[in-house]
Formats: C-alpha cells, structure tokens, sequence
C-alpha cells in the first residue's frame, strides 16, 4: 500500500500517468546494514522525451534521517569495480539497485526500443548513479540491454566514488554537474 501512495505520488508530482511510474523503492535496510540496503529509487518513463529515467535519491534526511544511508555515505573505503575501484558504500548500493531493477529496466527498454536509458542522482544518489552508469555502459549488465540502448547518466553534487586502473580514464556517458562552493564534490576517496 505504501508503495502504491509513493507512485502516485511521484506521478501527481511530476504530472505523469500513473503506468509511467513503473517502479519505486522506499525502505531503510533492517539495522542499517549496507550490504543490503539502497537508496530510494523510481523508475519512470518519459515520453515526451524518449526515455525511461533510473533516478537514485540523496541521503534521505527527512521527513527523519536514514540511519542506512548515513553509514552508506561513510562507508568510504575502496574496493575493487569494474575496471579500478569504489567507494565501499556506493558500491554496494550499485550493485543492490541492479539486483532490484535490472530485469525491469530490460523489459520496459525491449517495449519501448526508441527511449535510451537516463541515471540521475544527487548527493548519495549521484555517487551510485556514477557508478550505475559505468555497468551499464561497459559493464556485463551492458549485454543485457537491448542492443543500440543509448545510456546517459547526468549527477548533481556527486562525490568522487570512482578510480580506474587506466589513468586519464573518461566515460563519455556520464555528466556530473557541481556547484563551485559544494564541499562534498572536493573530497577524494580516500577521505
């Protein structure tokens, strides 16, 4: 039932049927264990536009602090991903969204072939929308996709959650937005 209120709330708000809406997710993980937890997250299409847009939430402050997304947040130490490595919590947080939608995100790209793939995220959200992307784009997630899906993946105030092995290393997908006096976005991996 809750989920249900959610969709229609997200479709009111953003002026959608409430179909376009096609998933969402809101729950804290059990004890704030990251390892199975991952912020809240929506799956729409957009028509209009041609695209169904991925969009992972910040650290979920109110209407109460997420304990879960806290600890995600500084859960900071690397780990192998993908070609270089990640932050630990944001990590995790990918590789739970994927278990969540993958399948959905294939079926409703399969339906609608003309739409390309979008990722957004701010804050927490834009750190796992990064690294969201890298799978989706060059990852083995990729293959699964219908082939010719575009993905593009555009983040606001992301923190630096990535390092690849190959220096100088770009993904051409991804935009990352930051505002010059944003502390967050300055902060290495390693702090």
């Amino acid at each position: 039932k809750e989920e249900e209120e959610l969709r229609e709330n997200l479709a009111k708000g953003m002026e959608l049927k409430l179909e376009e809406v096609v998933y969402v997710f809101n729950k804290d993980a059990e004890k704030a264990d990251i390892e199975d937890h991952c912020p809240d997250i929506a799956v729409n299409l957009d028509h209009e536009r041609k695209e169904l847009v991925l969009t992972v939430c910040g650290t979920k402050m109110f209407p109460i602090p997420s304990p879960a997304d806290i600890i995600m947040d500084l859960y900071a130490n690397c780990v192998p991903f993908h070609n270089g490595r990640a932050h630990r919590g944001m990590a995790a947080a990918c590789e739970n969204i994927l278990e969540k939608v993958m399948d959905l995100l294939v079926a409703k790209l399969t339906e609608f072939k003309d739409h390309k793939l979008m990722v957004v995220g701010y804050s927490l959200g834009a750190g796992v929308a990064q690294l969201l992307a890298l799978k989706l784009t060059e990852g083995p997630e990729n293959g699964r996709l219908p082939e010719g899906t575009r993905v593009q993946c555009i983040t606001f105030g992301s923190p630096p959650v990535y390092a690849a092995s190959e220096p100088g290393y770009v993904n051409p997908a991804i935009v990352s937005v930051y505002n010059h006096n944003d502390g967050l976005a300055s902060l290495s991996l390693h702090s």
